[in-house]
């Protein structure tokens, strides 16, 4: 009889970027035979360092770590013994830098299958057509739909939240929703750094000008406001009427990201109130967005909006004065403690991290 092979996904940066992720993981552990597993256990979203998946989200298909047999072989290699460690603890742990570095040494290559037991994956990479182009034969539900098809029926029939946060998405909509109610989505964050803002930088003022659009067709509608900066909640809330809000934690400073942050004094309740706004824009009647963002783009997948009520901006960049307009540096005193903290943590560290990699 063979046994048993897992796919392992271990989970880093936001809600989009997981959900993506997941999406792209059931492709993967469906044509390579594998069953799922899934252990968003790092520190951006879990205090306690265990999964919060299971807290969020349902799906049936997927395990836990718990699952994993004793003993078995694993890829990467370097994921030995150490399958219950978050990812970003791996990369501070082998000193690696975030992105090509880490991705390449911590997760398999999508494009590939593996002879190990489990297989650890972490990857948004968006290689969908190169996984449908493998020889593994697709299942029959699966042939004619394209990548973005694809993710939309997987994150629409395979993911859902748990009952406890689909009651609070009800309860918000009974409660807030009108008729009709635009959705907005408007991330502000780090994705305006210098290094982003021309790839992934989202414009808050091609958003105004869609906005605009639709509220002349559509008098009196709620606007559902999803966004993760606290200075362009304030800006929509002083220059439009009916602006309806999930509310949530934000960093003193505007602009800096709230997932992972020092300060954040609930990561669960903010992975929670993410989600919720997610689902939040998925159900109403217009949705004006950037595709430049995951969590947007999965927002749009999950949505049950005709094609010609969705207005994706991506195609309108940034105004030259955005960033300064939307983004405050936090001060300097606000972020000394932290700075201290971590220098202090690299130092205790440091003797520990010199042992050769493989150790």
């Amino acid at each position: 009889m063979e046994s048993t092979r897992y796919l392992l996904v271990k989970g880093f940066s936001g809600i989009g970027n997981r959900l993506q992720a997941l999406a792209e993981a059931i492709i993967y552990a469906r044509l390579s035979g594998r069953r799922l597993l899934i252990d968003w256990n790092d520190s951006l979203y879990s205090s306690d360092g265990k999964d919060i998946f299971h807290r969020l989200c349902e799906l049936p298909v997927a395990g836990k770590i718990t699952d994993v047999p004793p003993d078995a072989s694993v890829a990467p290699a370097i994921w030995s013994g150490r399958l219950d460690r978050p990812f970003d603890a791996m990369i501070e742990r082998h000193r690696l830098s975030f992105g090509t570095q880490a991705r390449s040494l911590l997760s398999i290559d999508p494009d590939m299958d593996y002879a190990e037991t489990i297989a650890v994956m972490y990857d948004w990479t968006f290689r969908l057509p190169l996984l449908l182009g493998r020889p593994a034969p697709c299942p029959d539900e699966w042939r004619g739909l394209n990548a973005t098809e694809l993710l939309r029926k997987l994150l629409r029939e395979c993911v859902r939240p748990n009952a406890r946060i689909a009651r609070r998405i009800e309860e918000f909509v009974r409660a807030h929703f009108g008729t009709p109610t635009i959705g907005v989505h408007v991330r502000q964050t780090d994705n305006m750094s210098a290094a982003w803002i021309a790839r992934k930088g989202v414009s808050v003022s091609a958003i105004d000008t869609v906005l605009g659009e639709q509220l002349h067709s559509e008098p009196g509608a709620t606007i559902f406001l999803a966004t993760d900066n606290r200075a362009v909640e304030k800006s929509f809330l002083r220059r439009y009427d009916r602006v309806v809000i999930h509310p949530k934690w934000y960093p003193r400073a505007a602009g800096e990201a709230i997932h992972g942050h020092y300060a954040c004094p609930d990561k669960l309740r903010a992975a929670e109130d993410a989600f919720i706004d997610l689902y939040l824009l998925s159900r109403c009647d217009f949705l004006i967005y950037s595709s430049r963002t995951t969590f947007a783009r999965c927002a749009a997948y999950i949505s049950d909006q005709p094609s010609n009520r969705r207005f994706d901006v991506a195609e309108m960049p940034p105004a030259a004065n955005e960033t300064a307009r939307w983004i405050a540096r936090p001060r300097w005193w606000d972020d000394l403690p932290r700075r201290v903290a971590r220098g202090a943590l690299r130092r205790v560290r440091r003797p520990f991290s010199a042992r050769p990699r493989g150790n």
